[in-house]
């Protein structure tokens, strides 16, 4: 049994860390609680053991942690931006969905509402079978009894939810905003809509490093807006006014939407709080 990051990737973690004299990676994190800045290491932020399964640490290690890590690093590399006007290959842009799919199973409230709809799950619909009615009441009763930690458990193991996930992600745009100020992103637990960043709203947005985030939105609009091909990826070089804005508006949803973390640095936090 292993010690689970329950909320965020560790691969995503390292990059807000910095190294003590022990060398070991430290993060800044604001603790809602406590109304204060607090340092922990990456090491153990938010773990709690046997929080995941073991089958279920894998999965999310190789399917989510270890390939968003290497789409962060490709996108490091790129020093040559255009604005609205950037290729992205498709393997990347999967691994962007999937990996915003399992934080969607990692996040509290998005379970919670998962749970809730359960209860609204028709099971006396017409034209199902018997075995089917009574799959779908073993179900709903399944759900109304287990916490949120089997829930996510159930979710990330049954290969046929993630795909539902990630299915509901497929049509989406993807906007990558592309920080070179000499202000940082936030990091958040959870996947918040924010609107009016671009020129076209975001459904939701995360922070894959401190100079880094990636919104999704409606594709069609933004092609239409934008009069783009279905190959193009909306990049934008933000200026520090935006990201001001943004920690802004990520602070307002951590503090609005509990239990949330929000990770970064000590400068930014100043800033917003």
């Amino acid at each position: 049994m292993v010690k689970s990051h329950v909320y965020l990737a560790k691969s995503v973690l390292n990059r807000f860390s910095h190294r003590d004299k022990d060398k070991r990676k430290l993060i800044y994190y604001y603790n809602f609680d406590t109304n204060k800045i607090e340092e922990s290491t990456t090491a153990s932020f938010n773990r709690i053991n046997g929080y995941y399964t073991d089958i279920n640490e894998n999965i999310l290690k190789r399917f989510s942690e270890e390939k968003i890590g290497n789409v962060i690093n490709f996108l490091e590399k790129q020093d040559r931006i255009k604005e609205y006007d950037f290729k992205l290959p498709d393997k990347m842009k999967k691994i962007i969905k999937q990996y915003v799919a399992y934080q969607l199973i990692r996040n509290d409230s998005m379970m919670q509402m998962v749970k809730e709809s359960m209860k609204n799950l028709n099971y006396n619909a017409l034209y199902i079978s018997e075995n089917e009615r009574q799959r779908r009441i073993d179900i709903i009763e399944r759900y109304k009894k287990i916490d949120l930690k089997c829930l996510k458990n159930d979710f990330i193991e049954y290969e046929p939810i993630i795909k539902t996930f990630f299915k509901s992600l497929e049509s989406l745009g993807i906007i990558i905003a592309f920080n070179k100020t000499s202000r940082n992103f936030v990091l958040i637990s959870n996947a918040a809509p924010l609107n009016g960043y671009t020129v076209v709203d975001t459904i939701m947005n995360i922070t894959l490093t401190p100079k880094i985030c990636i919104g999704l939105c409606d594709k069609e609009k933004m092609q239409k807006k934008l009069k783009i091909d279905d190959d193009t990826i909306i990049t934008k070089i933000v200026e520090e006014v935006f990201v001001l804005k943004y920690n802004k508006d990520l602070y307002k949803a951590a503090k609005n939407n509990k239990p949330n973390l929000l990770v970064g640095f000590e400068k930014e936090f100043k800033e917003i709080i």
